[in-house]
């Protein structure tokens, strides 16, 4: 008896687990156990398959690598695979109650489990307590992941989001993921463990992300009117300490043809810190030349010029300096924004002037598009991290806080949008634990992620 539960548990905890996670527009109840249901039925046919299909296959399965990973993709992968793919698609798919992305992932665990639960019991009624442990860590998890795989491609796929790529994407990426889990442990390698370890957790971890994605699309759906897209980090991928210390050189050689360059640059970096602290009702633009002129007892129109001369002259440097260069999915994620009809803002923090900005797109072949809104010294009246920035950009576009979304890859200074209510998604290339941060993202993942669950939320 106690094998029996050890052998069930682990399924049944992670099926709750994931039904309980759909927090705001549940599936009946009838679904739910009608899903599960299926994956027990499907048991039976794929063992069934999977001894016909064995001798038929035209290799040893043991004889070498290759032939061990084509029996583990054609002689259980694709059979297993396929006929969860196949229930989905045939009875769940098309349900009226289908009707959030998430639902996808819902459903797809739950024929997963279903499946993956019968057959760990008996496994583990048959193998005893270390194969129940075991399993209850690996092969059951492993299952999970395969159907977030399928279950997140379903949920995009039947919101519209390009369906016969998602579709496809739904079945060839558990049967992959699949059949590599299965020939590493049919190689019985001890070394081959740390990358089973990575499919269940690292793979795992990285899919959830996504399923999460489309938890919390589906809870704000039909709301967003606006995007903000952050620049340097974001859209624009450049080195920003490089950035910094190139920059400041070469105002610094610049300096020296008009003065003392250690003093213009000490009063400069005061009028920054100046501007940065700016709540209105001057814009940074008069904040900082004030201070600046008030310092260095220059003469404004004549600084000006000296400063409109080093960004059309010597800005432009810094982008092989700085190794800048456009963000993968960058055009794609804006050109959606705008075929979606939101408004879309380039939401850079206004220490800079417009010329300076627009340099800046140019490096990431971002210059062409009729944005909304480019934040800049001269039009806005404070900085990141404060409100005010916020406020203002949705004054300035007329969007609602609660209509707007925050794109960029600033805990401090882009995520304290959350504050007014703004949503907030973090780009987060290197995918690495964010723990007791300031301010917690609404989504977190890379532009492509953005692109995908864009227009989930436009809807």
């Amino acid at each position: 008896m106690i094998l029996f539960i050890l052998g069930l548990a682990p399924g049944v905890a992670i099926a709750w687990y994931v039904y309980n996670k759909d927090r705001w527009n549940k599936e009946p109840s009838r679904l739910i156990f009608w899903s599960f249901a299926l994956g027990v039925l499907i048991s039976f046919p794929a063992g069934i398959f999977e001894l016909i299909v064995e001798p038929l296959l035209p290799f040893k399965t043991k004889s070498n690598l290759v032939s061990l990973f084509l029996y583990s993709l054609l002689g259980i992968a694709l059979i297993e695979e396929g006929l969860k793919y196949y229930v989905i698609y045939k009875f769940l798919y098309p349900k009226e109650e289908f009707d959030e992305p998430f639902d996808g992932i819902v459903y797809s665990v739950m024929v997963g489990m279903g499946f993956a639960t019968l057959e760990n019991i008996l496994y583990v009624t048959s193998g005893g307590y270390l194969v129940g442990i075991t399993r209850a860590f690996l092969a059951v998890p492993a299952h999970f992941v395969l159907a977030l795989f399928m279950g997140y491609s379903f949920g995009l796929a039947k919101f519209g989001i390009n369906p016969e790529k998602h579709l496809l994407q739904a079945l060839y990426y558990p049967v992959f993921w699949h059949a590599l889990y299965d020939f590493l442990i049919f190689t019985e390698k001890w070394y081959f463990s740390i990358f089973i370890l990575v499919i269940v957790y690292g793979v795992g971890r990285w899919m959830w992300k996504g399923g999460k994605n489309l938890l919390y699309s589906q809870r704000r759906r039909k709301m967003i009117k606006a995007v903000l897209f952050d620049l340097d980090g974001t859209l624009l991928i450049n080195d920003l300490d490089l950035f910094m210390k190139n920059y400041f050189s070469l105002l610094r050689e610049e300096f020296k043809k008009i003065g003392d360059e250690k003093e213009l640059f000490k009063n400069l970096n005061i009028a920054i810190e100046k501007m940065l602290l700016n709540k209105g009702p001057k814009t940074n633009y008069e904040v900082f030349w004030d201070e600046f002129i008030k310092l260095t007892g220059k003469d404004r129109k004549n600084m000006e010029e000296f400063f409109n001369n080093f960004y059309s002259q010597k800005f432009p440097l810094l982008k092989d300096l700085s190794q800048a260069r456009t963000n993968f999915y960058a055009k794609e994620v804006i050109e959606r924004s705008f075929e979606l009809g939101l408004k879309v803002v380039i939401a850079t923090n206004a220490v800079f002037p417009i010329i300076a900005i627009e340099e800046r797109l140019r490096w990431g072949e971002l210059q062409n598009y009729p944005y909304d809104l480019i934040t800049s010294m001269e039009k806005m009246h404070s900085c990141k991290p404060n409100v005010e920035y916020y406020k203002e950009i949705l004054e300035k576009i007329n969007v609602p806080p609660e209509k707007a979304i925050m794109v960029g890859n600033d805990i401090k200074e882009d995520l304290s949008a959350s504050k007014l209510g703004i949503l907030t998604f973090l780009y987060n290339h290197e995918n690495i634990f964010l723990n007791n941060i300031e301010y917690k993202p609404d989504f977190i993942g890379t532009l492509k992620d953005f692109f995908e669950i864009l227009p989930l939320l436009a809807k």
